[in-house]
């Protein structure tokens, strides 16, 4: 783990401090930037566009201001920063909305022929059809690509047993770490960590492997339950196919 703050391991390929990381990130700008636009980072800027019709490009002056935050986010290994789906893009949806509207006054202060009633229309039209296409593609609604995956969260586990089993073993002062598919069902106490930070210090490890917006890459996790197998200082309570609950000994 990186010292400090949790999350500095998020960019460990960059430094172990947040004054390495950020002198890393500035002196090597291309490798910066082939990172920030790599397949998931391309992905993410096209489901941010896309669905304002591309229309953010044109204020990119107030677009820019978000730039930082979408480096944050596209920078770390963990993959739930590259998503739109969670907390992590709170900061830079607001500027997509306010660079769509600059950006549609700028086209309409250069665009200045006769027909520009009619193309207005046409533009805004073709905005809302891309903004109904990225809704169907990409977003939780009730649509059919995303919306089972959206509320699985709320669909009771196949291993609620193991996870209520672990919560009645567990002491309410035990410091806990769990993999974020587990987090929730034991965030009711002082201290607990993302899997797999801080396992130094922790009394109880619970594990669901298959999660897909975790902390590490899913054979990081895998690595980590071998890892803490054969780890002296730990023994297996528990294991029920991808489910782990370690105890401390």
């Amino acid at each position: 783990n990186a010292p400090g703050h949790f999350a500095l391991g998020y960019y460990q390929e960059f430094g172990d401090s947040t004054g390495a990381i950020v002198q890393n990130v500035l002196q090597h700008p291309l490798n910066t930037l082939r990172q920030m636009f790599d397949h998931d980072g391309l992905v993410l800027l096209r489901t941010l566009l896309v669905s304002v019709g591309g229309l953010a490009l044109l204020g990119l002056p107030v677009l820019l201001i978000a730039a930082p935050e979408f480096a944050v986010n596209v920078l770390s290994n963990n993959a739930s920063q590259h998503t739109i789906y969670f907390q992590y893009m709170s900061v830079i949806t607001p500027f997509i909305f306010l660079a769509t509207i600059d950006g549609w006054e700028r086209a309409r202060r250069w665009y200045r022929h006769p027909s520009r009633v009619m193309v207005e229309r046409v533009a805004g039209g073709v905005v809302l059809a891309l903004a109904l296409v990225a809704s169907v593609r990409w977003s939780p609604l009730p649509w059919p690509n995303h919306f089972a995956e959206a509320t699985q969260v709320f669909h009771a586990s196949p291993y609620r047993q193991d996870v209520n089993a672990v919560q009645r073993d567990l002491r309410p002062t035990d410091r806990v770490a769990a993999t974020s598919n587990l987090v929730p069902q034991f965030s009711r106490r002082n201290l607990i960590w993302a899997f797999p930070n801080d396992l130094d210090q922790a009394d109880a490890v619970v594990v669901l492997e298959g999660g897909k917006f975790e902390a590490v890459a899913a054979d990081q996790v895998s690595i980590k339950v071998r890892e803490l197998s054969d780890n002296p200082a730990f023994t297996l309570i528990r294991h029920n196919d991808l489910f782990w609950y370690f105890r401390r000994k």
